[in-house]
């Protein structure tokens, strides 16, 4: 009782000062007490039983049971045998080895080889307790917010297009209209990423001070491309990063817009008929990787490379004026084509609107 109560102790002191450090003493006691079992009910359902694997296993377990039983009755005989006198006749040393092994058991050497399977993988856990340890202790990733509160700063689509939109029209205004030389950056040759550029403009300060005159994921960029920019995430994923550790956008932008520079005035021109960015549901690259755009005449909802959302009905897209379209999967593919495709805006020429005038 007395180490239960201890146990318990050091866990309410644990829960406590985890609350402090977070300001969430509730959730995080709820998370250190039963998160195995959200974790389970959530990866159960993914998982399946190798059949083969444990045959195999059962196999080895009964074949060494077997003869770690045997051994064990052969080695206590062998000691009993020597302790006793040398003048014992053979006869009775046979009797004494059939006495030796009525008194061991099987369930004495099954409680052995339990007793080793289980250092084994106390050992296995250590090991993993360490490594989870050193990975949480040097992560760029703060563990308060973003860990344990990233669903509730988490905003709607429209929400983070709205952002994105502003600043993309503070960048346009700022600009003129989308530079050459990588500044809207299609190719994985280009060094940044238009959502790494739109950050100053939406009022993002990354923590970590990225260098534009070099690759993204030099090592130099490396800390501040893998932290998370909320406004780049949707809370219909749980996926926040790619293989490589870098922080995932659930956004990714027109192909067809970010191919070339666009003028300011086509994209003031274009109103809601120009489609910038939208919503995507696989393989998600990170906010910082130039090749982050996808081509929306691929359809939506139908290609694993192109536009797609969780309810797998259609898309939203941030539209060239700012404002958010929702589009259905039974959109007609030349109308797609035309929001896609920046070439299709008419400018109005300036001897025309002189005319008009």
């Amino acid at each position: 009782m007395r180490s239960i109560a201890f146990l318990l102790a050091l866990f309410l002191l644990f829960a406590i000062g985890l609350g402090i450090l977070t300001g969430l003493p509730a959730e995080s006691s709820g998370h250190l007490l039963a998160g195995w079992l959200h974790f389970l009910g959530r990866t159960c359902s993914q998982a399946t039983v190798n059949w083969s694997g444990v045959a195999t296993l059962a196999l080895c377990g009964a074949l060494l049971l077997a003869s770690g039983h045997r051994f064990a009755v052969w080695l206590a005989s062998a000691i009993q045998t020597q302790s006793s006198s040398t003048n014992v006749k053979a006869e009775a040393g046979d009797q004494l080895h059939g006495r030796v092994a009525g008194r061991w058991p099987l369930r004495r050497t099954a409680l052995l080889l339990a007793i080793v399977v289980l250092m084994f993988v106390a050992g296995i856990s250590f090991i993993g307790l360490v490594h989870q340890t050193a990975w949480l202790a040097t992560t760029p990733e703060p563990l308060t917010v973003r860990r344990l509160r990233l669903a509730a700063v988490q905003e709607t689509p429209a929400f983070n297009f709205r952002v994105i939109g502003d600043g993309l029209g503070n960048f346009a205004s700022a600009y003129g209209q989308t530079a050459p030389n990588g500044a809207w950056p299609a190719r994985r040759e280009a060094v940044h990423s238009w959502q790494t550029r739109m950050l100053s403009f939406m009022s993002v300060q990354p923590r970590q001070y990225i260098n534009m005159r070099i690759d993204w994921d030099d090592p130099q960029n490396v800390p501040a491309f893998q932290r998370l920019v909320v406004f780049y995430l949707s809370p219909d994923f749980d996926v926040l990063r790619e293989h490589r550790g870098f922080g995932v956008s659930h956004y990714a932008g027109n192909e067809r817009f970010f191919a070339e520079p666009v003028s300011l005035e086509r994209v003031k021109n274009a109103g809601n008929a120009l489609i910038v960015c939208g919503e995507v549901s696989h393989d998600f690259m990170g906010w910082g990787d130039p090749a982050n755009v996808r081509d929306p005449t691929l359809g939506l909802n139908r290609a694993a490379a192109g536009f797609g959302s969780a309810n797998e009905q259609g898309v939203n897209f941030l539209m060239a004026d700012g404002s958010t379209r929702y589009l259905s999967n039974d959109i007609d593919p030349r109308v797609l084509a035309t929001l896609a495709s920046p070439q299709r805006i008419d400018v109005p020429s300036r001897s025309a609107s002189t005319g008009a005038e």
